[in-house]
């Protein structure tokens, strides 16, 4: 089944509804499931048929917020805890297609998918660490929480993210440590342009 979907992602690249319905079935079969040993092997069959590829050339290939949000929870769900994925993702320039979903979209479900999938990429891996902070993860992690500052998936996935591109700052953890990101209220990016006033969200380092 995840071969036929791989398949039909490849052969009916430019149909969005195709990609979309594709994406949120590699999602499913990839995470929901009873046994974890049936998930795990669910994970490694979708990497080893193609899926992270095709879901990042569904990202490129279309600025469709339903697809994109589905290709996030796709990548969120494909490499979640898998290392040898996470890095198949990183080469497959999925990072990058993430943040690009997020810059290009205000939409809500976006935002939060991006975050989780960010989340699943880099956890744990210096590598893609350093890649998502080179390809602006950071400032469109903040843009997002400060745009939807009172939903609070986006703030608790935005958080997670947060963690997860940081390496979870372990060195300050004990300490009570937590990140707070100022963002004008006007949307200003600098006092001087006429506000001092901020809102800050503060993601606990801690956290589990």
């Amino acid at each position: 089944a995840i071969e036929a979907v791989v398949s039909a992602m490849t052969r009916h690249a430019d149909d969005k509804g195709v990609q979309q319905a594709a994406c949120w079935a590699l999602s499913h079969v990839c995470r929901l499931s009873s046994r974890y040993e049936e998930i795990r092997q669910n994970r490694v069959r979708a990497r080893e048929a193609g899926a992270i590829e095709a879901v990042v050339s569904a990202m490129t290939g279309s600025s469709n917020d339903d697809v994109q949000q589905a290709a996030c929870d796709a990548l969120h769900s494909i490499v979640s805890g898998m290392a040898a994925s996470q890095v198949r993702a990183r080469e497959a320039g999925a990072i990058e297609a993430v943040v690009s979903a997020m810059t290009g979209s205000s939409n809500d479900d976006v935002q939060q998918a991006a975050c989780d999938a960010l989340h699943s990429i880099v956890s744990g891996m210096a590598a893609s660490q350093v890649r998502a902070r080179e390809a602006g993860a950071i400032e469109a992690v903040v843009s997002a929480m400060s745009t939807h500052a009172d939903d609070r998936l986006i703030q608790s996935d935005g958080c997670k993210a947060f963690r997860s591109m940081t390496g979870g700052w372990r060195g300050m953890r004990g300490e009570g440590a937590v990140l707070v990101v100022l963002e004008p209220l006007d949307g200003s990016r600098s006092p001087s342009q006429g506000s001092n006033a901020s809102s800050a969200h503060r993601c606990s380092l801690d956290a589990a």
